[in-house]
């Protein structure tokens, strides 16, 4: 990745855990730019199946918990505040790393008018992984890679990736999913 051009980008990112990771582990001049609603996830679309379906209605009734048993980072009152606190936290804060944190749906937010070294896209449900696959996969650098977290779990997620790569064709990409997530690299 340091030799590679372009920005990070990494597209929901709940407390912000593998966002700081990325900020400690690049250049401090190389952009990251950190996509999340930071607040109440917004419900799964006609796209998503039952699956995403069955967790949005344990998540939208306030009983959500994460492994471990702590409460849903959703329900986090300014988890916006709290991602920014935690990369200062962890001794990365956000305006010495050249780190943007950007709020909203990823349909309405993200634009790529840059070259893109490493993407990871975590946001799981079908439209918002399709508008990142959309806005990134054009402009991924030759060797960049794109990181779809959790593509084997949701339905959402395998679909959007699966509907845009038979649409734009898999030649010149390669395809990972050994790991449980899939890496897709620019050959």
């Amino acid at each position: 990745m340091a030799k590679e051009p372009g920005v990070i980008i990494e597209a929901g990112c709940a407390r912000g855990g593998s966002a700081i990771l990325l900020a400690a582990t690049k250049s401090r001049h190389r952009p990251l730019l950190v996509y999340d609603v930071f607040g109440a996830l917004p419900p799964p679309g006609e796209q998503d199946g039952e699956d995403l379906r069955s967790r949005y209605k344990i998540i939208a009734s306030g009983l959500a918990t994460e492994k471990g048993g702590s409460r849903h980072y959703s329900y986090e009152p300014d988890l916006y505040r709290k991602v920014k606190d935690a990369f200062a936290e962890f001794g990365h804060p956000i305006e010495e790393r050249t780190v943007s944190l950007i709020q909203g749906p990823v349909q309405e937010t993200l634009a790529v008018s840059e070259s893109v070294c490493l993407a990871h896209i975590d946001v799981d449900w079908f439209e918002p992984v399709m508008a990142c696959l959309e806005r990134i996969v054009p402009n991924l650098s030759p060797h960049g890679a794109l990181v779809v977290h959790a593509y084997l779990d949701w339905s959402g997620s395998r679909k959007a990736v699966d509907t845009y790569f038979e649409r734009v064709g898999r030649d010149g990409f390669s395809f990972d999913a050994s790991a449980g997530h899939l890496v897709v690299r620019r050959c």
